[in-house]
């Protein structure tokens, strides 16, 4: 009895690691997602920005 109880437990207990390890991948690849954003975002501000001064005072 005992050792069946163990086993039960054993598998739920790599159930709740499995979900739980999916679930933080999940968080960090959102978080990864908005960071490439961010970063996407100065970039493009920055190359414009560049090109204006560019235009602006012919290097």
């Amino acid at each position: 009895m005992k050792k069946k109880f163990q086993i039960d437990f054993d598998d739920t207990h790599q159930w709740v690691f499995n979900v739980s390890s999916y679930h933080n991948f999940s968080l960090q690849h959102d978080v990864f997602q908005k960071y490439l954003a961010v970063i996407g975002l100065f970039v493009f501000v920055y190359l414009l920005l560049l090109a204006s001064v560019v235009a602006v005072y012919p290097v």
